[in-house]
């Protein structure tokens, strides 16, 4: 208050002060409210008022006749909620209600309780234990989570079709959604909504849904109860059940939530609107995009049409240009015309102002010299000064033409001659500048002076050279010259050449000359004598045959790629048998001549041969691809043998390295060299890295193997290495004895027991030879399929019985021809790893025969061919004698299974077990024990049951046999289909027949296709070393990708079945005898295209992949009908002699078994070998000769002991089931 005021008239008065900022923190009732309802979506204060409420409004019932029909025993099929009274809450029921209505049942169901009302009260079935038992399962969160998970009054069931259509989607869906509900795992489960409800929640409530944890389990439910288990053993195997059981339970929960969940989102309409309008959006973007493409189009159009429009009037107004510029020429030409002809026509009438005869003839040459001088306005001048001043005036004209003239010739000689002072300056700048004894000096010293590490260190260099350096001109070096020469010094080891002498004496001859050299002044105001020659008048006048004729060298026009193609075209077109053939070829190619085209051809060759030497120089600066240690002495002296490979690798400036890795990307031809196999006896060549680290070769020989040969890799070509393969051999370990397991004894007693059943059948047979009785020759007695004498004299004969199978005597030729070719491409195989010179291998690839020969992979169609067509031809004849039905499948599959398994049975158990004894060497551990023979041992049951083409990782056991298995697996489709459509019509089995091979055309594209594998398998040089390959283990070996040739091979079977049957001896086919006579040249021709691939350092395209796996199955397949039908059908000509030549009998009797052993013989062969191998084609051949003689001695005793011996027997078999069906 101020003074004078009165109490009662008081004011406030506000006083300025800063504000200050506080935190304040919300608190009370009503924010833990509107927490709880914006976190939990309920409010806890009004659902504990109601959780009272409903306390005290909860009813318990008590069906006393009911719990007295209740069984203790039965507990399981009992309603514990029914039990306690509270049926209707079930789960709702709070923990407190489930107490509460347990305690009111103790107090009124207590036994002790009945008996003091007087009721009777049985202690061993008493209800009352199911009121406890329902306590004990309800009053636990555990056990009553398992109970209400099988709650007996939830319904499972979803929606029918007609329920949804009566009620509607909503009210149908909605209660099954609620009810299920409560099984969540998560809380806060959206419900179905409305129809109006947006997409981000309809999308949200599927996926809820979609990704539904339901907490229900079904312990329950289990059968056995753990704890009855009277042991550990037990208990755990009744658990294992319970877990078996509860899963199967929940798997069939969760599918039908997500049953009822599909169902839902099958029928909401709200989905199917927001696809309609996803469909409507997509719709309207792709019209919106065909307008802009439309508009865009329309405006590309509009702006065509208006530069069109506009380059016509530019190219009417050009041409309306040109025409006056002609019209304008035209004009000045006649003008100039005209007055050159008033011009000489004054010049004639004063008689060419001459004043004597001589000068007439002169003035007569210089009037037309004039005239082409001067233009239309000059002439015109001039006869003006002709018609005033007379001689005066064309005196003066002359004068003046004369002096332009010899103006004109000096600006030309003088041009000439500075083009010609600049073309020798950029000659002699291109040029290289020569390496003087002194530069060279300069150069070594300067390398010397900036070591490596030096920035920029060849630029540093080369400035150096050019400030201390003497020069001739201006050409300096520079850095890439400077570091050349520095590389061809260090090639060729300067320091220890006769170049460093050499130069060091000419240094020193060159010091004397400086010392001893008196140095010559010369006047530079000397005039020299050699002045050039003075015209007339006073100028310099070029000589006209003197130093100065220019002398034009005619450059040769470089050759496009487009001639360069035509040329080579033309020279594979044109041999050199033919005559005149350079003069054709360049008539094939435009603007050439017969000189240009030789010429070429020439620089080609050279080229070629430069390539050549350069590669095989380039090869020589490579580290050695293998190697091999002596065996012998490395064992006889207690070491260590290992068989390492490894892994190359440098840095990115390593020309070695860098030269490595480009040699190997040309995979085609080309082993990879990152990769080195070595044979390392490390006691010797390690023996100084051993000393100087002080390893224990014992503990530590692959530690030693690594350090030791990137030791040596750093030193001569300063590379690394990192082992990756290591089998090491040590003396001491080897035994002088054979140690034998018990496979190798059960395969001696299988071997063992085979000799003995051959020696007594053949003495058996022997015996019975001496008899008259030829009964034991009429009832095949089961001893004498073994005898050695019978089965080489059935080796020796024909096929007899059926005239339509000894016909087919033909294809023994063809079997035996395609075997050999077989065997002979594996041989290439024993070339592929430890040979001496693999630049002589790749070499081999530059051979058109060697391309030929490795496209192998292809000839096996010939066998699955002629397979199709003998099951599908002799079961047609077996048909006619024996009537057959499904029943016989499979006998025949069995019958089929046996021809092949004994022999393939025996080689694949001498194979795993007493083959590993059988040899030594270097290779033999590595190759042999753990690789051959550990894999025979892992797959020999895929390799019995023939699925051992599908085991990627059996890669050198038998390798050969995924034809077998192959074609064993065809022949079982092959009886299968056969026996399906054999009793249906013509037109059935073209479809069939066409259907499986489109099967087999289609098959290999997929494969190709998806895993972007060749169309065939490539022999390149790395298959050879590694043996895989995954075009051949991914695509090649699988049986349903050589359908084609064996389905075609059934349909020739029907057709030669049908010709025979109707008598048809010799098809009226006029050019059948010269298509049979170019199988052959067909063959080479195939296989020729084949090899193309060579050709090209890249990839083949996609495409070509794709046509050639889809159709050279086919391409084959075409020739084998023609090769088969001539044979059958007898139009081969005088070839069929060339077939069914006897000497083929032997060979395709044995092929089977030669197919077999074959490869092991190879195996073998590299198994043992303790030197390098030399590749060529002498040794190849001489490999193939070996490899076929040991394959063909001991085929003969396979066929004679096994083979022949499990046919006869075969044989007696069916001829048995046969009487028994007759009887």
């Amino acid at each position: 208050m101020t003074e004078g005021e009165s109490g009662n008239n008081c004011r406030v008065v506000a006083i300025p002060c800063p504000f200050v900022k506080r935190k304040v923190e919300c608190a009370g009732g009503a924010f833990l409210r509107y927490y709880n309802i914006k976190c939990h979506g309920e409010d806890t204060l009004l659902l504990t008022s109601n959780s009272k409420d409903k306390a005290e409004e909860v009813v318990f019932e008590d069906d006393v006749d009911y719990l007295r029909s209740l069984d203790p025993k039965e507990w399981k099929k009992q309603d514990h909620y029914a039990v306690l009274g509270i049926k209707k809450l079930r789960y709702e029921a709070t923990d407190d209600d489930i107490k509460r209505a347990y305690r009111q049942k103790v107090l009124k169901h207590h036994p002790d309780k009945r008996k003091a009302l007087g009721e009777e009260v049985r202690s061993d079935d008493d209800y009352f234990t199911c009121i406890t038992k329902a306590y004990e399962i309800l009053g636990t969160p555990k056990t009553r989570r398992s109970y209400d998970s099988v709650d007996p009054e939830f319904d499972d069931a979803i929606p029918t079709s007609s329920e949804i259509k009566k009620d509607g989607f909503f009210k149908s869906f909605a209660k099954y959604f609620e009810i299920n509900a409560r099984w969540s795992e998560k809380k806060n489960v959206p419900l179905l909504g409305d129809e109006k409800s947006p997409r981000e929640f309809v999308e949200k409530f599927y996926s809820f849904w979609y990704e539904f944890d339901s907490w229900r389990e079904f312990s329950y439910l289990d059968e056995e109860e753990k704890e009855k288990g009277s042991d550990r053993e037990e208990r755990r195997w009744i658990e294992k059940q319970n877990k078996v059981a509860r899963a199967k339970l929940k798997k069939e929960e969760m599918a039908r939530i997500r049953s009822l969940v599909d169902l839902a989102y099958a029928n909401d309409p709200r989905i199917q609107r927001f696809k309609q309008e996803d469909k409507d959006k997509k719709l309207a973007a792709k019209r919106a995009r065909q307008d802009a493409v439309q508009a865009k189009k329309a405006e590309e159009e509009r702006i065509i049409k208006e530069a069109q429009l506009a380059k016509q009037k530019a190219d009417e107004a050009e041409r309306a240009r040109i025409e006056a510029a002609r019209a304008e020429r035209e004009l000045q030409k006649k003008n100039l015309r005209k007055e050159r002809k008033s011009f000489r026509d004054i010049c004639k009438a004063n008689n060419y102002y001459a004043r004597n005869d001589d000068e007439t003839v002169s003035h007569m040459a210089a009037v037309e010299k004039i005239c082409e001088m001067l233009k239309a306005v000059e002439l015109q001048d001039l006869i003006k000064d002709l018609e005033s001043k007379g001689r005066e005036a064309f005196v003066k004209a002359l004068t003046e033409s004369d002096e332009k003239l010899e103006a004109e010739r000096r600006a030309l000689f003088e041009n000439k001659k500075v083009e010609e002072h600049k073309a020798k300056k950029s000659a002699a700048l291109k040029a290289p500048i020569e390496w003087s004894a002194e530069m060279t000096r300069l150069l070594i010293k300067a390398v010397n002076l900036f070591p490596a590490g030096t920035n920029q260190r060849w630029d540093v260099v080369a400035n150096f050279l050019n400030q201390h350096g003497t020069f001739t001109d201006d050409r300096r070096f520079n850095a890439k010259e400077v570091l050349n020469k520095a590389k061809d010094l260090q090639s060729s080891d300067f320091s220890k050449s006769s170049l460093k002498k050499a130069a060091n004496e000419e240094a020193f001859d060159q010091f004397e000359k400086d010392k001893k050299k008196v140095v010559n002044v010369v006047d530079d105001n000397s005039i020299s004598k050699n002045d050039a020659p003075k015209l007339v008048n006073g100028t310099t006048k070029p000589k006209v045959n003197g130093d100065v004729k220019d002398k034009e060298v005619k450059e040769d026009k470089p050759w496009t790629k487009t001639e360069q193609e035509l040329l080579e075209q033309a020279i594979k077109t044109f041999p050199v048998s033919t005559p005149e053939r350079w003069d054709k070829i360049a008539d094939c190619i435009p603007n050439r001549s017969k000189k240009d085209c030789m010429k070429r051809y020439k620089e080609l060759v050279e080229l070629v041969k430069a390539k050549k030497q350069a590669a095989n120089t380039e090869h020589k600066k490579l580290p050695p691809l293998f190697g091999l240690d002596d065996y012998g002495s490395c064992m006889e002296n207690s070491g260590v043998y290992c068989m390492v490979a490894f892994d190359l690798y440098g840095e990115p400036n390593n020309e070695i390295y860098t030269l490595i890795q480009e040699y190997s990307k040309h995979t085609l031809k080309h082993f990879n060299y990152t990769r080195l196999d070595r044979g390392i006896c490390v006691q010797e060549t390690c023996q100084d890295y051993i000393k100087n680290n002080g390893l224990d070769i014992d503990q530590n020989v692959e530690l030693i193997i690594e350090g030791c040969f990137n030791e040596t890799l750093q030193q001569k070509y300063d590379l690394g290495s990192k082992l990756q393969f290591v089998s090491c051999e040590r003396q001491k370990d080897k035994r002088t004895e054979i140690q034998l397991d018990s496979t190798d004894i059960i395969m001696l007693l299988v071997i063992g027991g085979i000799c003995a059943i051959v020696a007594w059948g053949s003495y058996f047979d022997f015996c019975q030879a001496r008899k008259t009785d030829k009964i034991l020759e009429k009832d095949r007695h089961p001893l004498l399929c073994f005898s050695l004498f019978r089965n080489f004299e059935k080796l020796l004969q024909e096929d007899k019985g059926d005239e339509r199978l000894t016909e087919l005597k033909g294809l023994h030729g063809i079997r035996a021809f395609n075997s050999g070719l077989v065997v002979f491409a594996h041989c290439v195989f024993l070339f592929g790893k430890y040979i001496r010179d693999p630049l002589a291998l790749e070499k081999f690839f530059e051979y058109q025969f060697f391309l030929i020969l490795v496209g192998y992979s292809s000839i096996v169609q010939f066998f699955f061919f002629l397979s199709g067509f003998l099951m599908t031809y002799i079961l047609q004849i077996r048909e006619e004698k024996h009537k057959m039905s499904f029943r016989d499948v499979p006998p025949s599959i069995f019958f089929r299974w046996w021809r092949m398994t004994p022999s393939f049975a025996v080689v694949i158990g001498i194979m795993a077990t007493l083959f590993r004894h059988v040899g030594s060497g270097p290779i033999w551990k590595s190759y042999i024990i753990e690789g051959v023979t550990s894999q025979c041992r892992e797959y020999y049951w895929a390799h019995i049951f023939y699925i051992n083409n599908f085991m990627i990782n059996d890669i050198l056991c038998s390798l050969e046999s995924w034809h077998i298995a192959s074609d064993m697996q065809l022949s079982v489709l092959g009886i299968i289909v056969y026996f399906c459509i054999r009793r249906r019509s013509l037109r059935f089995k073209i479809g069939t027949l066409s259907f499986l091979l489109l099967l087999g055309i289609l098959s290999p594209i997929v494969h190709v296709y998806f895993q972007d594998l060749n169309g065939l398998v490539v022999g390149k040089p790395e298959l050879f070393r590694s043996l895989y390959d995954d075009t051949f283990r991914k695509y090649h070996v699988f049986f349903h990708n050589n359908i084609t040739c064996f389905v075609m091979g059934m349909a020739i079977g029907y057709f030669v079945y049908y010709l025979k049957q109707n008598k048809i001896e010799r098809l009226d086919f006029k050019i059948g005898t010269l298509m049979c006579w170019l199988i052959m040249p067909s063959i080479y021709a195939f296989y020729y295209f084949s090899s193309s691939v060579y050709d090209d350092i890249e990839r083949k395209s996609l495409t070509w992949r794709l046509l050639y796996a889809s159709l050279h199955r086919i391409v084959i397949g075409v020739i084998a009908i023609v090769w088969v039908l001539g044979l059958t059908m007898k139009f081969h000509g005088n070839s069929l002699s060339i077939w069914e030549w006897r000497g083929w009998l032997i060979p395709s009797k044995l092929s089977f078994c030669v197919y077999l052993i074959h490869d092991n013989i190879l195996h073998y062969m590299m198994g043992t070998r303790s030197q390098l191998y030399t590749a060529s084609f002498s040794e190849l051949f001489y490999v193939y000769l070996l490899v076929m003689f040991w394959a063909h001695m001991l085929a003969l005793v396979l066929y004679l002991f096994v083979e022949a011996p499990c046919n006869e027997l075969l044989k007696i078999f069916m001829g048995s089931n046969k009487k028994k069906k007759e009887a």
